[in-house]
């Protein structure tokens, strides 16, 4: 017969571990570089290297669009190897590839980059390395960050299965450690990242705001102009990240753009009208960007 004897043992045993612990969490301390819990005697556990502090910052937050049905069109292998690929990209290899892509795009590479990647949703943060936060430096990294999403979103776009992605960039404070990201700019992109009705990454009303009054005076234009079409029903002006590549020749763009739109699934209202505003929005950046023949 079933007593509740042992879940009053097991609950009393607990609560009294917890009391026992009490003054030992109360004083535990936290340095820039390690936890430390002296009193419970606990192993000090070294983080990445880096200082544990909330700076201001340009920072991306996307996630697949449609990710719940890959599994009907794509191999658990396929979509696991593909992931791993993406968090090496996004996040061990975030800082590496800002510094590689930068010179070469014209902009600032002056950055402190991290990455995070948690399932599907990819995080990634720009920091001004010696955290001066006038608004050319923050206009700088949402360019930067807006260059590092179009380079995992081309990725999507060329290595099967594949997929979209929809998300958000803001400015704002946050810390990014392994696999934790918080911060206002954590709570702001997460709110704003799913908004849009379709594959855009969309800079957030603030971030947008800074961006157009600092001008555009890069190589590379990752970020364009356009009016998104938002799930509420409304429009928005403001820029986001570009699906095709900047300047690429017309065949190559054509093939990419088939290739993303054979990723929408049929067969659903709600899926026709997300391609639909993907055919417009590669339709715009043909008229405003034409490919060179």
């Amino acid at each position: 017969m079933f007593t509740a004897a042992p879940l009053r043992a097991s609950a009393a045993s607990f609560a009294s571990t917890i009391c026992a612990l009490a003054p030992a969490l109360r004083d535990a301390k936290v340095d820039a570089t390690n936890f430390v819990e002296p009193r419970c005697g606990v192993t000090r556990v070294p983080l990445s290297g880096y200082p544990l502090r909330m700076r201001t910052g340009a920072l991306a937050m996307i996630d697949t669009l449609g990710f719940k049905g890959i599994w009907h069109r794509a191999s658990p292998e396929e979509v696991l190897s593909k992931l791993h690929q993406i968090r090496k990209i996004s996040q061990d290899g975030s800082q590496e590839m800002h510094e590689l892509l930068c010179p070469v795009l014209g902009l600032n590479k002056d950055h402190e980059v991290r990455g995070c990647c948690v399932s599907d949703t990819v995080v990634i943060g720009v920091r001004p390395r010696d955290g001066r936060t006038t608004e050319s430096e923050i206009a700088t990294a949402i360019a930067a960050a807006g260059v590092l999403v179009h380079h995992v979103m081309w990725f999507g776009h060329i290595v099967p299965p594949v997929w979209t992605y929809r998300g958000c960039i803001t400015t704002g404070a946050f810390e990014i450690e392994d696999n934790f990201f918080v911060g206002p700019a954590v709570d702001e992109v997460a709110e704003l990242a799913d908004a849009a009705d379709g594959p855009f990454v969309c800079l957030s009303p603030r971030a947008d705001a800074i961006f157009r009054n600092a001008g555009t005076p890069y190589t590379y234009q990752a970020l364009v102009e356009y009016r998104v079409p938002m799930k509420a029903g409304a429009c928005i002006s403001t820029h986001c990240v570009r699906l095709d590549q900047h300047a690429g020749l017309a065949s190559e763009r054509k093939r990419l753009r088939e290739k993303v739109l054979g990723s929408f699934p049929a067969g659903s209202l709600a899926v026709a009208i997300k391609r639909q505003h993907t055919i417009d929005f590669y339709d715009h950046l043909e008229k405003t960007d034409p490919s060179p023949e």
